[in-house]
């Protein structure tokens, strides 16, 4: 049975809300990242950072974002200028403590900013041959880091969109007791 879960589907489909109500459902430890996105329409900005799992534990507040983890930005729709080296340093601590710390390692989400990161990439790559459960996300995009995880026996990819969130939260829920 695989124990690495990956939700797949559109932005805005609950990919994210299932990960934190399965964690919080089952009284989870989670460690490993979370990318949080954040529009300043004033200066019409968006910025990506890298945060800690652990939020989703509990009652944890979003930490303040530290401008040292932003992995990309770009001003309207202009090119994301992405910053893989972000991910290399602090995506990697993050996974690491994760796999020490937590009942769970949460990847929350991966898709085109990684691509360059190498290291973050192969991290990624030793981690799910572990057995410490992994809960993740995913763009669909088209590319061969996604498209390796998605052809791995060892992981499992769930497609989720606003019809099917529902079940997809039950589904995955009653996988994780599986795997746990």
């Amino acid at each position: 049975m695989p124990n690495n879960i990956f939700l797949s589907g559109d932005d805005g489909s609950g990919k994210s809300t299932i990960i934190k109500n399965v964690i919080q459902e089952l009284g989870l430890n989670s460690g490993g990242f979370i990318i949080k996105e954040i529009v300043e329409e004033e200066r019409d900005w968006t910025e990506c950072f890298l945060i800690d799992a652990r939020v989703l534990c509990g009652n944890n507040q979003v930490p303040e974002l530290d401008p040292e983890n932003i992995v990309a930005r770009r001003q309207g729709d202009e090119t994301w200028h992405i910053r893989s080296s972000v991910y290399d340093k602090k995506g990697v601590e993050l996974l690491a403590r994760g796999f020490v710390s937590s009942d769970i390692l949460v990847i929350d989400r991966l898709g085109e900013f990684e691509l360059k990161a190498n290291v973050f990439i192969n991290k990624i790559e030793g981690l799910l041959d572990t057995p410490k459960p992994v809960l993740g996300a995913v763009n669909v995009k088209n590319n061969p880091f996604i498209n390796n995880l998605m052809e791995r026996r060892d992981c499992e990819f769930f497609v989720v969109s606003k019809e099917s969130r529902e079940r997809v939260y039950n589904e995955v829920l009653e996988r994780v007791k599986d795997i746990l």
